[in-house]
């Protein structure tokens, strides 16, 4: 099962801002138990989704930088970047039916993979 990638801030122009594919970021931090929660529909999630979206996580106790860019303001909290772009995005931890739903309602990549999650 594929776990979303680490990202800082140093890495996030490319990893995120530069890439080709599309990338839902999870902005966690590592004591939050939604947070927990969220991790493996998301690493779910991307194997559903491999080669049409990537996904990442940062946290946002090790680079507030990127909480306070992007006004982070709860844990977790998902944003999808598309061409440099966030262009959506929700708080809390949603279902992965709710995470399929904002992917799909913009990028028009169709149905994924089922895995049999919910």
């Amino acid at each position: 099962m594929a776990k979303p990638l680490p990202i800082a801030s140093r890495d996030f122009p490319e990893s995120v801002l530069g890439s080709r594919l599309p990338v839902l970021v999870e902005f966690a931090t590592s004591r939050c138990p939604a947070c927990h929660r969220l991790e493996p529909i998301l690493s779910r999630l991307a194997d559903e989704y491999e080669g049409r979206v990537t996904f990442g996580r940062v946290d946002v106790e090790e680079n507030p930088d990127l909480g306070d860019l992007f006004q982070i303001r709860a844990v977790p909290t998902i944003v999808l970047f598309k061409d440099s772009e966030a262009v959506d995005g929700a708080i809390g931890a949603p279902s992965a039916a709710a995470v399929r739903s904002l992917i799909n309602a913009n990028l028009g990549c169709g149905a994924p993979r089922q895995s049999g999650l919910g």
